[in-house]
């Protein structure tokens, strides 16, 4: 009797797809079911960024002479997503079941705000020093230890200041306010990272809780204020959020740049000098790989945001 060895099978790419596709549209399903509004996110697995209609041609083409590569599966694949995004299956099933995308949440339109806990400790560490118990929500693994705590949101505006919560290894998606409509977006459970990893659902019958009433409260208290000859701002918080975007590591980056256009933007609202601030935010963008056209863009933003 021949006892041939059989060639051992291998996962083909068409498999891996298949396999992508299924945990995407689960996830969709799911999601649309606790009331939740979608759009379409670019994937990294892609060959050509989904959503590179999205992003200026300047901020690319700087990008590239800076031989920065371009963060993968974060970026809504649609324009104007907020205005764009949906609950309705059959649109699910038109977003996720033909062609490769990663889930993004709106969190406006979903009622969301979504603490992210950049060290995995941040929200237990709070939860301690207040002698509160830590709250039980719908929580997603990300990737690196770091999780995403989603909570109902307040039906008042909390804008996208942190509050007490500043510099305590947080940062915020959703508290909507006057002047913006969309509350920004998360990457939902189901997604892939580009270092290869999967947004998880820690349990995915977890109910949404309330924000809890101490923490909305933390996020209200306004910062400390100091006096300069530009009037009433917070020059000392200007030195900690550079420092703060300067120390972060290759892949957190470009995220970090946009929690830093919001924080500076609230000191140019208290009375900081707004091309100071420009200054010094662009050449801190570039100094770490980053564009001064896309911190540009991003404060421009963040200054609209809190009426400025």
């Amino acid at each position: 009797m021949t006892n041939a060895k059989q060639p051992l099978r291998h996962s083909s790419a068409a498999d891996s797809t298949r396999e992508e596709h299924g945990r995407l549209g689960d996830a969709a399903t799911r999601l649309q079911r606790m009331g939740l509004y979608l759009f379409p996110v670019d994937h990294p697995d892609l060959a050509n960024p989904a959503c590179r209609v999205s992003h200026h041609p300047d901020q690319l083409r700087a990008e590239r002479a800076a031989g920065k590569a371009h963060q993968r599966g974060k970026h809504p694949a649609i324009r104007k997503w907020g205005m764009n995004t949906s609950n309705a299956p059959e649109i699910a099933a038109l977003w996720y079941g033909t062609g490769l995308r990663n889930i993004g949440i709106a969190c406006a339109p979903s009622g969301l705000l979504v603490l992210d806990d950049d060290t995995g400790s941040a929200l237990a560490d709070l939860c301690a020093d207040h002698d509160r118990p830590v709250p039980q929500t719908f929580v997603v693994n990300t990737r690196a230890g770091r999780r995403h705590f989603y909570f109902r949101q307040s039906t008042e505006p909390l804008g996208n200041g942190l509050g007490a919560l500043a510099g305590r290894g947080f940062d915020m998606r959703g508290g909507i306010t006057t002047t913006s409509e969309y509350g920004g977006y998360v990457v939902a459970p189901g997604s892939r990272h580009e270092t290869g990893a999967v947004y998880a659902a820690v349990d995915w019958d977890a109910e949404i809780a309330p924000l809890p009433g101490w923490i909305e409260h933390l996020l209200r208290v306004q910062p400390e204020r100091y006096e300069g000859d530009g009037g009433a701002c917070s020059y000392g918080r200007i030195l900690g959020v550079i420092a703060d975007l300067l120390a972060q590591t290759q892949g957190n980056r470009d995220n970090h740049l946009w929690w830093s256009a919001c924080r500076l933007a609230e000191a140019v609202a208290e009375g900081a000098d707004e091309v100071a601030v420009r200054y010094v935010l662009a050449a801190a963008a570039e100094s770490i790989g980053l564009t001064a056209w896309d911190a540009e863009n991003k404060l421009t933003r963040a200054l609209r945001e809190v009426g400025v």
